[in-house]
């Protein structure tokens, strides 16, 4: 994992097939983060002239030269430097129109390669427009993060509504109490007499004063 140059809470790793760009306080991720690679990244190393520029090797021997300015989702360029792994990775400048990278590899060879004008000469606002970049991921990654915690709540509210739902009907289907058989016995069993007393009052066999009422 290495610091940025130009921001000092911006740091750069490499691990398997991915990098990753993080900012400190950041702890919901990275705010940049590569695709899977078809071949396992190394090392990497930021250029120390332009802020929106690094070097990440690559164990078929080949580097390649990322620049935010240009493109965030894949390599601008790649360099293919050594037929072994590359172990180390090392951008230096030399003089101001001279910049340079040491390339070691696995087998114990150096490769020094000269970095063109446009990877090592800084962008009018470069340090500007970078920041303004990474401003932009943090607001993102804010948003994403937000955006997902409110579906998270959205669906536990479902599904406690759902459970809450469910508990009704299972305490609706649930079996009658011995107390609740009895007032439902003594509910029909009332309901009977009032038909049988309405039936008889209707052919005249008997007045209201005549039937008694249910035993308590």
């Amino acid at each position: 994992m290495q610091r940025s140059p130009f921001f000092k809470d911006i740091l750069l790793s490499v691990g398997g097939w991915t990098l990753a760009l993080w900012k400190e306080g950041v702890s919901s991720g990275p705010i940049l983060e590569s695709s899977a690679c078809n071949v396992k990244l190394s090392c990497a190393a930021w250029s120390p002239t332009r802020p929106g520029v690094f070097f990440v090797a690559k164990v078929d021997g080949s580097v390649d030269v990322w620049d935010l300015l240009d493109k965030t989702h894949e390599p601008a360029l790649t360099q293919n430097v050594s037929p072994t792994a590359i172990a180390q990775i090392y951008p230096f400048q030399v003089t101001q129109k001279q910049q340079l990278i040491a390339v070691g590899d696995i087998a114990g060879t150096l490769h020094i390669l000269e970095i063109p004008w446009s990877l090592r000469q800084a962008t009018p606002n470069e340090t500007t427009s970078v920041a303004n970049y990474i401003e932009r991921e943090v607001k993102r990654r804010a948003f994403v993060v937000e955006r997902w915690n409110f579906r998270e709540k959205e669906k536990r509210e479902i599904e406690a509504e759902t459970k809450k739902k469910a508990g009704g009907m299972a305490a609706a289907m649930a079996p009658p109490t011995e107390e609740e058989k009895e007032l439902r016995l003594r509910q029909a069993y009332e309901a009977y007499l009032n038909e049988e007393h309405n039936f008889l009052r209707e052919l005249g066999i008997v007045q209201d004063e005549d039937i008694p009422l249910p035993a308590a």
